[in-house]
């Protein structure tokens, strides 16, 4: 996993190129490449997800402010600080995994779908099922791990206070996230109750407007998480155009390609029948450059930010394993402080 974790960039370098070359087939609308492309995609944010999760220094530090483990679910017997990270990843591989074979399974029979239409409403539920399921090791872990502190001096309420906040927002984003997939697998055989008199199933509206319910409610989430919850967005340090501020506009820029890319993809589903591919040359331009970016920036963050980040804040808030080295630091230094 410590090898897996170093290559967190080139990770992010491959899931910008599955994304933009997904973007390329819808717009040549070759639905089997297409459908190949997302399942890549699929297959390496799941990869990526879950190793920012499992060596997350945010759990790690947390936990060594908590109280002992025996405070925890059924006396620490079911879940620990660090079962929930561990629980958490694998339900949450089980998910991506059967994401990534409905799409195998569709690109598989796409020449006749219709008879396997059942077959991936129930592989689509299961998949937001598992995912669902993953959110309650958190839950668990924010209720009653995070309930108790190791002691209450400042340092110790502060760096509590900061995880109980940020793994809620984590928690509501997740469930929210998970039941709107559910409710779309759930319904994602009336797609083909085709109208007599239209192109389009007789529900598509009801898809649209829960799918871009999802897609404004994460757009919400991402704002607040970047902007309100997150101190080096919000500090300038010396003036705009200091280098201690690059954190700040590499942030700044990312949320700009995001809202590109929702805006790009709310006007494709707005405009168009749901199901037909194709998009403009101006979407596929702005949508390439968008997830080029995004990526570009996630491993800028990683190579020039995340060492000293980690370094810097786990030293000031004094967690140091029983050779004196902040934890997080010692074998492999870059870890994910956010989520």
């Amino acid at each position: 996993m410590v090898k897996l974790n170093r290559n967190i960039p080139i990770l992010y370098v491959l899931l910008g190129t599955s994304l933009s070359t997904s973007l390329f087939y819808w717009y040549m609308e070759s639905m089997y490449f297409w459908l190949l492309s997302n399942a890549i995609s699929v297959f390496i944010y799941t990869v990526i997800h879950n190793i920012e999760i499992f060596f997350s220094l945010f759990f790690e530090t947390a936990d060594y402010y908590m109280g002992n483990n025996n405070q925890c679910c059924c006396r620490g017997r079911c879940i620990t600080v660090q079962d929930s990270t561990t629980w958490t990843v694998i339900l949450r591989s089980v998910a991506g995994t059967v994401a990534f074979f409905s799409l195998f399974y569709t690109m598989w029979c796409i020449d006749n779908i219709n008879p396997i239409v059942t077959n991936l409403q129930v592989l689509w539920t299961i998949s937001s099922s598992f995912w669902l399921f993953s959110c309650i090791p958190n839950i668990i872990c924010l209720v009653q791990c995070a309930a108790h502190l190791k002691n209450h001096e400042p340092k110790t309420i502060r760096v509590i206070k900061h995880f109980r906040t940020t793994l809620a927002l984590r928690i509501v984003h997740d469930v929210l996230l998970g039941v709107f997939w559910f409710y779309l697998a759930f319904r994602f055989d009336t797609l083909f109750d085709y109208d007599p008199d239209d192109d389009e199933s007789i529900h598509a509206e009801e898809w649209r407007t829960i799918f871009m319910s999802m897609i404004s409610w994460h757009l919400v989430i991402v704002l607040l998480r970047e902007i309100y919850f997150s101190e080096k967005t919000r500090i300038f340090k010396g003036g705009c155009c200091d280098r201690n501020n690059t954190w700040v506009w590499l942030k700044l820029a990312r949320i700009g390609c995001l809202i590109l890319i929702y805006t790009i993809v709310i006007y494709r589903i707005d405009q168009a029948i749901l199901y037909t591919m194709g998009c403009s040359i101006y979407a596929l331009i702005g949508g390439i450059v968008a997830i080029v970016l995004i990526c570009a920036i996630r491993v800028e963050l990683d190579n020039e930010n995340f060492s000293e980040t980690v370094l810097t804040w786990s030293s000031s808030i004094g967690v140091k394993n029983s050779l004196g080295t902040p934890i997080g630091y010692e074998g492999y230094h870059r870890r994910n402080l956010v989520f």
